[in-house]
């Protein structure tokens, strides 16, 4: 088992904000000392505990194995790969199809989306988000939150006292929305987007 492996699950722990303690739970494992030795390269992993720690991860074996297009691709032409779509959010975590292979879209792999999410504009104009799951923004970047029980598309701005966020949008028609302290525990930042294509109805 190669060792990218492990260091793709410390990384992707990582990147999701979560300690050895949060992902062992996830794994059903009785502490993070489990975790801990998997991310060191000590314990061997089957295939079924690798698929189980890509759905606890929100991402893909292939890319917990650190694969590449051509080992990993599921199109006949090897440019595309399958990813989940979104249905929902729940527990701070994007709900993911669970028949993810049945049930997804194609995207070119450099990309690297964890789901995509179907939308509506301001325009009622269908579109996919392709997104990557992070739990920090950067300023003035495009990433999907969840806030008041909707997913937004907008653009973050921290003020300089940390006291208040903007949520701008691209579209001139949605206005923007500011996020107090006070509210703040009701925005979810779900991820990056790193695509948004127009849906063909």
């Amino acid at each position: 088992m190669g060792i990218s492996l492990y260091d793709n699950i410390r990384k992707r722990r990582k990147e999701l904000g979560l300690t050895q303690s949060h992902l062992a739970e996830r794994m059903h494992y009785a502490d993070k000392s489990m975790i801990a030795k998997i991310e060191k390269g000590i314990v061997d992993l089957p295939q079924s505990r690798i698929k189980a720690f890509a759905k606890a991860l929100h991402t893909t074996p292939a890319a917990l194995m650190g694969w590449t297009i051509a080992e990993d691709s599921t199109s006949a032409d090897g440019n595309l790969v399958k990813i989940p779509l979104c249905t929902g959010y729940e527990n701070e975590q994007p709900v993911l199809s669970d028949t993810a292979f049945e049930l997804s879209v194609n995207i070119s792999a450099e990309h690297g989306a964890d789901f995509v999410l179907p939308m509506q504009d301001s325009d009622k104009n269908s579109q996919l988000i392709y997104v990557r799951v992070q739990k920090e923004f950067e300023d003035g970047r495009f990433y999907l939150f969840y806030y008041n029980n909707n997913f937004l598309l907008r653009r973050p701005y921290r003020y300089a006292n940390g006291s208040l966020i903007l949520l701008r949008s691209a579209n001139a028609k949605e206005e923007d929305i500011e996020v107090t302290a006070a509210s703040r525990e009701q925005l979810h930042i779900v991820g990056k987007v790193i695509g948004i294509k127009s849906s063909m109805q």
